[in-house]
């Protein structure tokens, strides 16, 4: 039973380790969430785009952050040659991130963001507004163009695009340019002069992923769309803030992470408290003395009885004991009746004893005398111990003293 138990136990573990390998090797289906971080090698992340934006534009240096643009205006607010960059889903900034935008682009910068939707609150600012045609088919394309003829090609670019089909269905004529529309001549890209910059707005985000990058004919309406933003430019701000949100750590200890002597003291107390419950966190107890096994009396109260009983001279006695004992055996080990001690008894015993037949008669020959005797002599008892001892001896079970 135990060995059917084990032999289950190694199958069902093999073929858990085989599941395992099967579900591990096995390939992971695509993703096609609409993430558009930077940080995402999936269809619909940016990763490609931020990785060759710098030198695409020759820009010097890229700056990425996860802060909304009047939280980190102290940062740029001084350049004048400078891109800021928001691909997302959704752009929703307010009153105060509007503005802070707007004051960036009027010093000389530009801001380039792609968004299905853009808040109210920036629509109303830069004099724009914003629809769009909802689909529950995801795998859809649709058509764009540019307007230039220096951009326009005589095959319109086919984008893929999410559930938004979005579009600017109304500017500012007066400072804003449609760049590209789409088949239904609705403007999806646009720029619109601010100050000394401008601010680029595109309605299909999708545009701007890994999957439209890795197309070979739509690399080109990216690399049209790029090429409207100004050389020069020094710097890269990128901002994931619209599309993944803060990055901030939200750990009970980020107060005391953010400080780094209160860092190195959380480290040192966890560290402590590790090495503590490795060298201590087992149970103490007393040493446990040892105990030596009990030895076995049965021999030592054998050799006492017998010396006793020798010393006192009573040979006859102690040979009785000693048959009594020897015939228990023949009795427990071969079966046989010892009540007549007959040539009978004796062939039966030789036969299930395999015992030379004449010993065993010469030894019941001794042992009739002595029991038809009134007393025996030392050398008798010696002589019926040793011959009772060899019969032990040969049946594997010696019990002499």
């Amino acid at each position: 039973m135990k060995k059917q138990v084990i032999i289950a136990a190694c199958v069902l573990f093999s073929l858990l380790i085989i599941a395992t390998i099967a579900e591990y090797s096995r390939p992971k289906p695509l993703n096609w969430e609409e993430s558009f971080s930077r940080y995402d090698k999936i269809p619909f992340g940016t990763k490609i785009l931020h990785d060759i934006l710098p030198s695409i534009i020759s820009s010097d240096s890229i700056i990425d952050f996860s802060d909304t643009p009047y939280e980190l205006y102290d940062l740029y607010a001084n350049n004048s040659s400078s891109l800021y960059v928001s691909v997302s889903r959704v752009f929703s900034a307010d009153s105060l991130d509007t503005y802070s935008l707007r004051q960036f682009a009027e010093q000389g910068n530009t801001v380039f963001i792609a968004a299905y939707q853009y808040s109210r609150a920036f629509q109303d600012i830069m004099e724009i507004n914003c629809d769009y045609v909802y689909s529950n088919e995801l795998d859809t394309f649709h058509a764009e163009n540019f307007v230039s003829p220096h951009l326009k090609e005589k095959k319109p670019f086919l984008l893929r695009r999410g559930f938004y089909h979005a579009y600017f269905d109304s500017v500012n004529a007066t400072n804003t340019t449609i760049m590209a529309v789409d088949s239904n001549n609705y403007p999806t890209l646009v720029r619109i002069d601010v100050g000394l910059g401008e601010v680029i707005l595109s309605s299909n985000p999708i545009a701007f992923t890994n999957y439209t990058l890795m197309h070979p004919y739509n690399y080109g309406y990216i690399e049209r769309v790029l090429s409207m933003i100004p050389e020069g430019k020094s710097t890269i701000y990128w901002s994931d803030y619209y599309s993944i949100g803060e990055r901030k750590s939200r750990s009970p200890f980020r107060a005391w992470l953010q400080n780094p002597a209160l860092k190195y003291v959380l480290w040192l107390g966890i560290i402590t408290t590790l090495l503590y419950l490795f060298l201590y966190g087992r149970r103490k107890q007393r040493m446990i003395p040892v105990m030596m096994p009990p030895s076995n009396m049965t021999l030592e109260f054998t050799k006492t009885v017998g010396t006793l009983y020798f010393e006192h001279g009573n040979h006859k006695n102690l040979a009785e004991k000693k048959i009594l004992h020897f015939l228990e055996f023949i009795r427990s080990r071969f079966y046989l009746k010892t009540n007549e001690l007959d040539a009978s008894f004796v062939e039966q015993l030789a036969e299930r004893s395999s015992l030379d037949i004449v010993r065993l008669n010469h030894l019941f020959a001794h042992i009739r005398s002595i029991r038809s005797s009134a007393s025996i002599s030392e050398e008798s008892l010696v002589a019926l111990s040793a011959s009772i001892d060899s019969v032990y001896r040969e049946c594997g079970e010696y019990k002499g003293i």
